[in-house]
């Protein structure tokens, strides 16, 4: 991650309104991205969807912006990005919410927080929202960005039947704070509006144990108590108030199990309660829909949603004609897909056609992919290139291009490539001592096992076509057909070319 150092000027920017750009340039195009994810999902009265996510740099941290787009034909085409929010310098957006109000506006939320160092929240950042009042429309108005709170908020609102619209904002306790230490704030938050969003305050705060980034979500049950769940290590932690939010008694135990991620609740018009949420689970797998006919006391009623691994952060809209629309992403990191269902209750109660296989399953956004298959590859154009460090890109004397060391500590990261072989084959010129090593990842950036740069052996020599070998390994085959990343070490030395064979 590059590192970035602040200015007390670039810090003050967090708390600046940014400016939107409605005309988004080429470079946030899907084929300018190098992952997204966290999306979120609204649907306007008469059937537009809108979908937002972030992006931006490698990873999440320095350089993410957020992307906002619509589909008018229940979800089967999407369109390029209609704005996006992306803040200056060090500042980050991160994390959308799209939420619709009883008033038939379309909000859409963000944080808005400095990067410092290497930790992507500088203990305070911001809530900030922009909305429209025509939602209908394929390119509507929106008011100018105002800021709601400090913190960060991953979910969406509540409205009370007693008329006020509840925010479940948040400030990271589990964070280091970098910069601001708000130490009274550091709760899983509620702030609320009484009078229909034109202003904000704090209401109370819930403390609920082992809670990791919070995405607290709120439902009031039908004995008129509200019931907050939120994100914990080990679980979904909860919280319940009997004071419409004053005050909140948290559980020491985990309510429902959990991989440490998002999930998503909502009250259904049926009046049951949907949780969408991992079940039985090996990690970020097996993204599931429950029903609850008793205000969450059993989930008698589940159907799974997408059984592959790194599915995750849910969020969902139910339709008048009472579809429920469900967005999610997938390997945020590697295919990094934005994904859509639409399902019904009685989808749920029959658990009719699990998984991903389902047909119901559409792909809002996908970033685009070098699929190396046993083609050589060049390092002319630099679509796969993650970052380079302590190396250039040069064209030498005879025209080839190449990646160049002239000391020892080159370094070259790739993004995620998908091949097909059984070994890797590199062109190369070193000089004098001058040597090139290959480490395997996967798309996660998890060093495979037996094919680290320490297990690498040492290519040498001048203009050389050579075979990238590891201590002890058995060829590559394992590998194919699956996104892996490479991070190569150079020095002194020339790369021209790579291919699996």
């Amino acid at each position: 991650m590059e590192i970035l150092e602040p200015s007390p000027g670039s810090l003050a920017q967090t708390l600046d309104p940014v400016e939107v750009q409605f005309a988004p340039l080429p470079r946030f195009a899907e084929a300018g991205r190098k992952w997204q994810g966290i999306p979120g999902l609204e649907r306007a009265p008469e059937g537009r969807l809108w979908a937002a996510w972030y992006s931006g740099g490698c990873h999440e941290g320095p350089f993410n912006y957020i992307v906002l787009v619509t589909s008018d034909d229940d979800g089967t085409n999407w369109s390029d990005p209609l704005l996006v929010i992306d803040p200056p310098g060090i500042i980050r957006a991160s994390d959308p919410v799209l939420w619709h109000d009883p008033l038939g506006r379309l909000w859409l939320f963000w944080m808005q927080s400095a990067m410092i160092g290497r930790e992507t929240f500088d203990g305070r950042g911001g809530v900030w929202f922009i909305r429209t009042d025509d939602a209908n429309s394929a390119n509507p108005t929106w008011t100018a960005p105002q800021r709601l709170s400090n913190g960060i908020m991953m979910n969406k609102p509540t409205v009370l039947s007693t008329g006020e619209w509840l925010f479940p904002c948040a400030v990271w306790s589990y964070r280091r704070p970098y910069y601001h230490t708000l130490s009274t704030e550091q709760f899983s938050n509620v702030f609320v509006s009484r009078d229909q969003g034109e202003s904000f305050g704090f209401l109370g705060c819930a403390d609920i144990p082992n809670r990791s980034c919070d995405e607290h979500m709120i439902v009031e049950r039908r004995d008129g108590t509200l019931w907050m769940l939120g994100r914990r290590t080990d679980g979904v932690g909860q919280a319940v108030s009997t004071d419409r939010g004053k005050t909140w008694t948290a559980s020491p135990e985990p309510a429902l199990p959990g991989p440490c991620s998002r999930f998503h609740i909502r009250r259904l018009q049926s009046g049951r309660l949907l949780l969408i949420n991992h079940h039985e689970f090996t990690g970020r797998n097996r993204l599931t829909a429950f029903l609850s006919d008793d205000d969450g006391k059993t989930w008698p009623h589940h159907l799974l949603i997408d059984e592959r691994t790194n599915v995750s952060y849910p969020d969902s809209i139910q339709a008048p004609d009472g579809r429920i629309h469900i967005i999610y992403d997938r390997n945020r990191l590697g295919e990094a897909e934005i994904l859509y269902q639409s399902i019904t209750e009685d989808d749920i109660l029959a658990s009719q056609n699990p998984g991903h296989a389902s047909g119901r399953l559409r792909i809002i956004s996908r970033v685009p992919r070098v699929d190396l298959g046993q083609n050589t590859t060049i390092f002319k154009e630099p679509n796969f290139i993650d970052h380079l460090m302590n190396v250039s890109q040069e064209t030498l004397e005879d025209g080839r291009s190449a990646i160049h060391a002239d000391s020892d500590d080159g370094e070259l990261l790739l993004l995620p490539l998908r091949f097909n072989g059984n070994s890797l084959q590199i062109e190369f010129s070193s000089a004098g001592t001058g040597s090139i090593r290959v480490e395997l990842r996967t798309f996660m950036d998890v060093v495979v096992k037996g094919y680290s740069l320490e297990d690498c052996v040492e290519l040498r020599g001048r203009d050389q076509t050579a075979q990238v070998c590891w201590k002890g390994d058995a060829g590559l085959a394992f590998l194919a057909g699956q996104l892996v990343r490479m991070r190569i070490e150079i020095k002194h030395a020339d790369l021209f070319s790579l291919r699996f064979v």
